[in-house]
């Protein structure tokens, strides 16, 4: 198996695509928005994941002064956004 090296391809432009599944970017700090869920693995999961997509936003954003926490609660997750 040969993999060419290719030069001068340009890096495509950060796309935000988490903003369009969460509202990070509208949030202002004591804001908070719930997603439910079916049941204990499916929160912890959700609970990852939207972690995951908080700090990934903050990084794409270069907003260092945002941050966002998330915690499992009755029949779901709730993500604050806490400066």
């Amino acid at each position: 198996m040969t993999i060419n090296i290719d030069k001068g391809v340009p890096v495509p432009p950060v796309t935000h695509q988490t903003s369009r599944l969460y509202p990070f970017e509208d949030m202002q700090p004591g804001d908070s928005f719930f997603v439910q869920t079916r049941d204990a693995a499916e929160r912890i999961r959700k609970r990852q994941s939207i972690a995951a997509a908080a700090a990934k936003f903050r990084k794409d954003s270069k907003e260092e002064a945002m941050r966002f926490t998330t915690r499992q609660v009755r029949n779901g997750v709730r993500c604050w956004r806490v400066a």
